[in-house]
């Protein structure tokens, strides 16, 4: 993500609009467990997101780890702009409808009760298979 993406009125908006449905002072500082307890996540959890770069932090001293809520609201975010919802009304589908003008599309699949029933002798032979010892080979 680019520092222009991050600065832009819309990302800043939507990211005031998230610190203040979640109770999230933009400034306030974070402890780790407090910002995992914020994300729903543990603590091992999110000290793999900011090993890995997923979520910016502020080193306070060599063991001392720090999270903005501005931090963790970009975090929350990244995650709300990744999911795509798929268009199930797409006209372009690779699908293609069967029904008529008349009655709707067949439902995908088979019907309960419309495979046909074995007869006794493939019933028979099918048992068989199943308990058979397995031969030597």
């Amino acid at each position: 993500m680019s520092q222009d993406d991050q600065k832009s009125p819309d990302r800043l908006s939507q990211i005031d609009s998230i610190a203040a449905q979640e109770g999230i002072s933009l400034y306030q500082r974070f402890t780790e467990s407090a910002a995992a307890d914020i994300l729903q996540v543990s603590a091992q959890t999110l000290r793999r997101m900011r090993g890995s770069g997923k979520i910016a932090y502020i080193r306070v001293s060599e063991r001392n780890i720090r999270y903005f809520g501005l931090h963790l609201c970009e975090y929350i975010l990244s995650k709300v702009e990744n999911v795509i919802c798929p268009d199930t009304t797409s006209s372009d589908s690779n699908s293609v409808s069967t029904g008529s003008a008349s009655s709707p599309a067949a439902r995908p699949g088979v019907g309960h009760g419309t495979t046909p029933k074995p007869s006794k002798q493939s019933e028979l032979a099918s048992a068989r298979r199943i308990l058979n010892k397995p031969s030597k080979s």
